[in-house]
C-alpha cells in the first residue's frame, strides 16, 4: 500500500505551505478521503460580470453565508461550463452572491443566444442557472480549521498528499517490466501522472491486480511506447482520467478492469483513453464515471501522424439508478459513453453493453463527434440513454469536408434513436444494415435519422420487457429474432429471455 508523500497533520500541529484544493487529504486511521467539496448544486441565476476590467464575477446564492475576505482563504468555486469546469478563488460572499475572479473572459455569441463564457452551459444548451461546487473545508461534517499557526481537525489525524507522480520512466530499453499488487491512496494533481511512461522500448510493460482510489492527478499515460498492459486493476473515486495511450503507442491492452466513481472533477476525462495503432479494449466494468467511459481516436485540432485503430468489446458500461437519477450534480454536456474523435483509421466498436446512461445535454450512448470517420460500430446493446441517442454520428461537413467517411453501422440493438449522416460524396462507405430497434408496446418505436448511406437490409423492429445492469429481457419472439443475427453468440450473455 502506498499513500503518497506529504503532510501528517493533528489537532495543534503546524500547518505547512498553502492549502491546495488538488491534493488528497485522508484520514490516516480509516484510509477514508477528508472530502472538503459540496456537492453540485444550482445557483439563484447566472453569473454576473461586476466588473470587466477586473474579471470580478458574482455567483447568486441566497443560502450562502457572508464570509469576508480574510474568512475566504481557503474557498474556491468550481462552476461547469459545457464539457469542462474551471476552479475559482473565492473574493468573498456578501448578501447571497459569492464574488470570485475569473481567469478569462470571453464574451460569446452561440446562435440566439449570446454572453460571457463563465455561462457556458446556458449558452449551449439554455441552462438559466449555472451549477457549482464549493470548497469549504470549514464547512463540512467534520470541519478541518486552517490557519497560520495549525490544523485543527478534532481527534482526526489527517494526512495531506502533497505528492504527484510514482514513477516516471523515459527514453529506456527493457525487456520486461511490471506493478503488480500495488494499493495506491491519493495524491496531488500538479499537471502530472501518476505513472508516466515516455519512449519506452520494451516487449512487455505491466501492470496488473492494483488499486488506484482517490488519484487526483491523470493516472497513466503512455507516449511512444509499445506494449502496455493495464489488466486486473480498480480504480476507484478518481478525479482525471485513467489509462491514456498517445497516437504513437502501439499494442496498448486494457482488459478485465473495474473503473468506479472516475473522472468526478467535471472535465473531459475518460477512464480509458486510446489514441494509437492496435489497441485492445476488453471485458472492462465502468460505473458512475463523469464524462466518458471510453475516448479513441485524435481530435480535429490535432495533427494526427500515427496509426489510430483497434478494438474495443465485450465492456459494460453504465450508471446506477441513484447516480442516473443524481446525473445533474456529476455530469456535463455533449459527451458520450464511447466517444469517437474525428481522426480515425480503423477503429472496431463491438458487442459492448451501455446501459443508464445520460448527462446534462447531448450526452448519447456512442458519440461519433465532429464528423469522425473509419470505424465500425457491431452488436452493441444500447438502452435508456434518454433524452439522447443510442448513437450519434450527425454530419460535420460543413465543417469538415472530408468527415463522415467510411463507416459501418450493423446490428447494433437500442431503445433511443440512432443519427447516421454521411457524407454527401458518392462512394464514401458509410453502410447500415440491420440494426435493431427495440421499443415498449405503449411507447412506440424510436424514430431514426439515416441520410446519404447504402442500406443493405431494413431495421428491425421488435418489443421487449425492459433492463438491468446484466443486459435486456426479452420476450420469445423477439429472442427467436435475435439468434439469427450473425452476432448473437458474442452478446447472448447481455440478452436475457424474460420468463412469467
Amino acid at each position: 500500500m502506498l499513500i503518497a508523500g506529504g503532510n501528517d497533520y493533528g489537532d495543534g500541529m503546524l500547518y505547512k505551505g498553502v492549502f491546495n484544493p488538488k491534493s488528497t487529504f485522508v484520514d490516516t486511521r480509516t484510509l477514508e478521503p477528508y472530502d472538503y467539496w459540496s456537492e453540485c448544486v444550482y445557483a439563484d441565476g447566472l453569473v454576473e460580470v461586476v466588473d470587466e476590467a477586473s474579471r470580478l464575477c458574482s455567483l447568486p446564492f441566497a443560502e450562502a453565508i457572508d464570509k469576508t475576505e480574510e474568512e475566504c482563504e481557503h474557498l474556491y468555486v468550481i462552476i461547469p461550463q459545457w464539457f469542462k469546469s474551471y476552479t475559482y478563488k473565492v473574493v468573498k460572499i456578501v448578501d447571497g452572491n459569492i464574488y470570485f475572479t475569473a481567469d478569462k473572459l470571453d464574451y460569446i455569441h452561440r446562435g440566439k443566444r449570446e454572453g460571457y463564457s463563465v455561462n457556458y452551459d446556458y449558452l449551449y444548451a439554455g441552462t438559466e442557472r449555472v451549477r457549482f461546487v464549493l470548497c469549504d473545508p470549514s464547512a463540512t461534517s467534520a470541519p478541518m480549521q486552517i490557519t497560520d499557526n495549525g490544523v485543527s481537525c478534532g481527534d482526526r489525524q489527517i494526512h495531506e498528499c502533497r505528492s504527484c507522480q510514482f514513477l516516471s520512466m523515459s527514453k529506456v530499453s527493457l525487456k520486461n517490466f511490471s506493478l503488480s499488487g500495488i494499493r495506491f491512496i491519493g495524491n496531488s494533481d500538479t499537471n502530472k501522472h501518476l505513472i508516466n511512461i515516455n519512449r519506452t522500448e520494451t516487449e512487455g510493460l505491466t501492470i496488473a491486480d492494483c488499486r488506484f482510489e482517490y488519484i487526483q492527478s491523470r493516472i497513466l499515460i503512455a507516449n511512444a511506447t509499445p506494449n502496455l498492459t493495464f489488466t486486473n486493476c480498480t480504480v476507484s473515486h478518481c478525479n482525471s482520467h485513467g489509462v491514456e495511450s498517445t497516437n504513437s503507442c502501439e499494442n496498448t491492452v486494457v482488459t478485465d478492469n473495474t473503473f468506479e466513481a472516475c473522472g468526478s472533477n467535471m472535465q473531459q476525462t475518460f477512464c480509458v483513453n486510446c489514441k494509437g495503432k492496435n489497441y485492445y479494449v476488453a471485458r472492462n466494468h465502468f460505473t458512475n464515471f463523469g464524462y466518458g467511459a471510453i475516448g479513441l481516436g485524435v481530435w480535429h485540432g490535432h495533427e494526427k501522424n500515427y496509426e489510430s485503430s483497434g478494438i474495443v468489446e465485450h465492456n459494460v458500461i453504465g450508471y446506477d439508478s441513484g447516480y442516473l437519477a443524481d446525473k445533474e450534480h456529476h455530469t456535463l454536456m455533449d459527451s458520450g459513453a464511447i466517444y469517437l474523435w474525428t481522426q480515425n483509421d480503423n477503429a472496431i466498436v463491438q458487442y459492448n453493453y451501455i446501459h443508464d446512461y445520460s448527462g446534462m445535454a447531448y450526452n448519447h450512448g456512442i458519440y461519433c463527434d465532429d464528423g469522425a470517420s473509419h470505424f465500425k460500430l457491431l452488436g452493441n446493446i444500447i438502452v435508456n440513454t434518454a433524452p439522447d441517442n443510442s448513437i450519434d454520428a450527425r454530419s460535420c461537413q460543413s465543417q469538415f469536408p472530408e468527415s463522415n467517411q467510411d463507416i459501418q453501422m450493423m446490428y447494433n440493438i437500442v431503445d433511443r434513436p440512432i443519427k447516421f449522416e454521411g457524407n454527401t460524396k458518392t462512394d464514401n462507405g458509410c453502410v447500415k444494415s440491420s440494426n435493431v430497434m427495440l421499443y415498449k408496446m405503449w411507447e412506440g418505436v424510436p424514430s431514426n435519422i439515416y441520410k446519404h448511406l447504402e442500406t443493405k437490409d431494413q431495421d428491425l423492429q421488435l418489443t421487449y420487457e425492459g433492463w438491468n445492469d446484466e443486459g435486456i429481457i426479452v420476450n420469445g419472439r423477439t429472442w427467436d429474432v435475435l439468434r439469427r443475427l450473425p452476432c448473437f453468440e458474442q452478446i447472448r450473455h447481455y440478452v436475457k429471455r424474460y420468463s412469467q
